[in-house]
């Protein structure tokens, strides 16, 4: 993700919650807009732009019966809270990414992160290796930040102390 214009980051990353979104709305996202570099979009309209496509998602989950059934993912079909699980967890690793190019600190409510982290290690077993989308987990210090464990365990490269 280092050598992306952050407009570029947003991509494939709006792609995989429109995809999410679609899936749970029954194929109701009419218009993909990350398709073409979002638009020609920058800066505040396309952060505009990614937040009404995150609120079509929260609005696409709250739908009675939307997350009974099973949902497509890359990783195959899952279970419907399975597959908003695999959104945030990529959102955040994404997320950390884009801090980290950046030169921000990536920052995450710790909660949510240790869940993450919590969540991936008890899935990431179930993935056949040829279908997992990061790269082999990495080491990190085990009293790190959880979002640092999170990135960590899904193939990202965090500094360890010595």
């Amino acid at each position: 993700c280092r050598m992306w214009r952050v407009a570029v980051w947003f991509i494939p990353v709006a792609a995989g919650k429109d995809r999410c979104t679609e899936e749970l709305d029954g194929g109701r996202v009419a218009v993909w807009w990350w398709c073409a570099g979002g638009g020609g979009q920058e800066g505040a309209a396309l952060a505009g732009r990614y937040r009404e496509s995150v609120r079509a998602l929260l609005g696409a989950a709250r739908r009675p019966g939307a997350l009974d059934g099973p949902v497509p993912t890359p990783l195959g079909s899952v279970p419907g809270p399975v597959a908003l699980y695999l959104r945030m967890t990529d959102l955040l690793v994404h997320g950390w990414d884009l801090a980290r190019a950046t030169g921000q600190d990536a920052a995450a409510p710790d909660a949510l992160a240790e869940h993450l982290v919590a969540f991936s290690e008890a899935r990431l077993p179930d993935v056949p290796p040829e279908r997992r989308p990061f790269a082999p987990s990495r080491p990190v210090a085990a009293d790190a930040p959880a979002i640092d464990r999170l990135a960590a365990l899904l193939g990202r490269e965090v500094a360890v102390p010595t």
